[in-house]
């Protein structure tokens, strides 16, 4: 693990970015969270964000069973990591993909029971708690926004493109705290930067979206997660750019 971290900071390093949401992989143990956030935090960044481990996802919504019950302890154990690195960081909130509908086990009353039963358990004044809004959101989100009063909501711009409806999400500002701009970054004639194509053929206008959510009262964080990069960073910073000028008040 120590080598990934090293690269991880490399990168950060070489980059040169002041703030970044910090995603924590399957990989690592929840105990290593808090030191990994300080490795990040000793390259002179903030981390304004915590992303949990993927693996949450069938953790926190399979169906009630012995399984589950171990489960939920492992999903604890993620969390506390989270939350813990999260205080370290002086974040703003840890960010979960809290279902995936593939899964024949996913059950909707284990999710909401769940994240009520750890929530109590582990949430930290002032640091958050959002859901990823991933396919299926126009489904779930009424209900957890209704049997989950204390979670917020960060938007994806590659699955909002993938659902096909963006009411969901606009409807719920300000619970939607964070954008994730999930894109490939492509090169105008001009040379400047064309941001929303995402995998399956998804698009979305990025730019159009960021304007709707600020003039509905968004103020939330937004990232940048690029797609099919190389190890030219000039994209990379040319994209962040172009979303530091969409946000700029």
């Amino acid at each position: 693990m120590s080598t990934e971290i090293e690269r991880l900071a490399g990168g950060i390093r070489e980059l040169g970015w002041p703030s970044v949401e910090l995603r924590l992989w399957d990989s690592w143990r929840p105990e290593q969270y808090d030191c990994i956030a300080q490795r990040v935090l000793d390259t002179g960044v903030s981390v304004r964000t915590i992303h949990g481990p993927r693996s949450l996802e069938q953790l926190l919504s399979q169906q009630d069973s012995p399984v589950g019950e171990a489960s939920l302890e492992r999903a604890g154990a993620i969390l506390s990591g989270c939350a813990r690195a999260g205080l370290l960081a002086r974040s703003r909130a840890i960010v979960l993909h809290a279902w995936d509908l593939r899964r024949p086990a996913f059950s909707l009353r284990a999710l909401v029971s769940n994240l009520n039963a750890l929530h109590e358990r582990y949430a930290i004044p002032g640091l958050s708690w959002c859901v990823e809004a991933l396919p299926g959101y126009s489904r779930l989100l009424p209900v957890l926004e209704q049997e989950c009063p204390y979670m917020e909501f960060v938007a994806d711009t590659q699955w909002a493109a993938v659902e096909g409806d963006w009411r969901p999400l606009l409807d719920r500002v300000p619970r939607i705290t964070g954008l994730h701009v999930q894109t490939h970054l492509d090169t105008g004639e001009d040379g400047r930067i064309i941001l929303g194509r995402g995998r399956f053929g998804a698009m979305c206008d990025i730019p159009g979206i960021v304007r709707l959510l600020r003039s509905l009262g968004f103020t939330g964080e937004v990232t940048l997660e690029p797609l099919g990069t190389t190890e030219d960073k000039v994209p990379v910073l040319k994209a962040l750019a172009r979303l530091e000028e969409l946000v700029r008040p």
